[in-house]
């Protein structure tokens, strides 16, 4: 094809199957996030799209059932006065590193060699011919991996190619094991969940407390009377595994007041299994969303949750050397107990950071999105994580304590919380704050400033969550009496 061609001109055949390629490890998400406004090289970076046009192409996506990345790539190539061509197409997907649709691209379309990639590192080109991969497994067999899984040659050979090939393999490092939990049968989690009963737990004999990306979160009662919370993993989830190990891992060796306990866990059947500590006032998120008597949330103890929530997450921040990134703090995963003490859980996203000190920047890079795109910042999309993902995603939190507004709405203009509050107000809280919750106004204008800051789209300028849960000691300090 002719390198001038434009994208948008692409047979549908073709389109389609760049689309796949991106779709994989939500890629177009990166390649969206880092697009530039101007295709001319010599131009400086300016970011064409924000979150809330990610946000906007899943939903379309979702409608007409079509793959996001292909709604994308239809949007880009049919925007603007300059109208993309192969080429610019090429340019950009090697300047992010996104080597296999670029191959794509110039083997299949253009008829052009593979474009040159680094000589070392994630993108380096992977020998997997069958030679390598057959060197591999001794040597592999030798070290006893593949062996508690019970795998056979040819399993461990083909898990060896998707690991080289980085098809589901773990991106990142994980954290050392050092968990003494019980593990509880498979058979044993479906008796004292009713066979995991899809019935809601509000209805008699129901089970279901509720479902997430990851699986689905069961009431558990054991023959003593006690209730948990177990949660089953979707065996079709991606990674299903990785969320397993991290969840274990993390909450294995992460112990805080403000930390969701897990208290065991299962491995022997159909399904992964975490075992949690009930908790009888469900989440924040449902909470916010009550307006019946008495389950309206008052300003204060609304203060003391982002208070305690907090200091959770400026522990996994600062208890070892390396700082555990959550990823994926978000109201529906702040838990509240009896006396509706929070508690942070959810850990399948968690990642260590860098070795830093108190003056460096913790962050890393990885080539997959993951997390809820309402509290994500858009460097996240760029595949820039860092401690201060955490403090944005915290301060949409506070967006919603302040507000008792949902993080996503389809029903109001700037559907992702940010976008509503941002151009709602401009500079008080006053249109939006929540009249039932009762914060006094100038009480919630320092909260409201704070959230500000939280979610400031630069992140160095992002204050650090030790820095937040200060002022909001503060706060809590100076609040008016319940």
């Amino acid at each position: 094809m002719d390198p001038n061609l434009e994208v948008r001109k692409l047979p549908a055949g073709d389109l389609f199957n760049l689309a796949s390629i991106l779709e994989q490890s939500d890629n177009w998400k990166t390649l969206m996030a880092r697009m530039p406004k101007s295709l001319d090289g010599d131009a400086p970076f300016l970011p064409k799209y924000k979150v809330e046009h990610i946000k906007l192409v899943e939903q379309w996506a979702g409608r007409q059932q079509r793959l996001c990345a292909e709604v994308f790539l239809e949007e880009w190539s049919t925007s603007g006065r300059d109208r993309p061509t192969l080429a610019a197409l090429l340019r950009v997907l090697q300047g992010q590193d996104l080597f296999r649709a670029a191959d794509f691209v110039a083997e299949q379309l253009l008829g052009v060699g593979r474009p040159e990639r680094p000589g070392s590192g994630p993108a380096a080109p992977v020998d997997v011919s069958t030679d390598v991969i057959e060197q591999l497994v001794p040597v592999a067999a030798s070290l006893g991996l593949g062996a508690e899984r019970g795998e056979t040659p040819r399993q461990l050979r083909e898990g060896l190619i998707a690991e080289r090939l980085d098809l589901g393999a773990p991106e990142q490092e994980t954290l050392p094991l050092d968990a003494r939990l019980p593990h509880f049968s498979y058979v044993e989690l479906e008796n004292f969940t009713d066979s995991f009963c899809d019935l809601p737990a509000t209805e008699p004999r129901g089970r279901k407390l509720g479902t997430g990306a990851f699986g689905t979160v069961y009431l558990g009662i054991f023959p003593s009377g006690d209730r948990v919370a177990v949660k089953r993993l979707n065996s079709d989830a991606f990674s299903a595994q990785l969320q397993f190990r991290n969840e274990i891992e993390s909450l294995s060796r992460y112990r805080h007041e403000n930390l969701l306990p897990l208290l065991g866990y299962s491995c022997d059947g159909p399904a992964y299994c975490l075992v949690y500590q009930y908790m009888s006032n469900g989440s924040l998120q449902e909470r916010l969303a009550c307006r019946g008597a008495g389950d309206i949330l008052p300003w204060k103890l609304r203060l003391q949750i982002a208070l305690k929530t907090g200091r959770g997450i400026v522990y996994l921040h600062t208890a070892y050397e390396r700082p555990l990134i959550h990823r994926d703090i978000k109201s529906a995963n702040i838990l509240l107990d009896d006396n509706l003490q929070p508690k942070l859980g959810d850990f399948g996203l968690v990642r260590l950071g860098s070795t830093t000190s108190q003056t460096k920047s913790i962050s890393m890079k990885t080539n997959t999105v993951y997390g809820t795109s309402a509290y994500m910042p858009l460097e996240a999309f760029r595949g820039d994580i860092s401690v201060k993902l955490d403090t944005f995603s915290f301060g949409v939190v506070m967006l919603e304590l302040l507000t008792a507004l949902p993080p996503y709405d389809e029903g109001r203009e700037g559907f992702d919380l940010v976008t509503h509050v941002t151009d709602t107000c401009e500079e008080s809280i006053a249109p939006l704050l929540d009249a039932e919750g009762g914060a006094p106004l100038p009480e919630a204008e320092l909260a409201f400033a704070l959230a500000l800051e939280c979610i400031e789209s630069e992140k160095r300028r992002r204050p650090t969550m030790a820095a937040v849960v200060e002022k909001l000691q503060a706060l809590v300090a100076g609040a008016s009496p319940a």
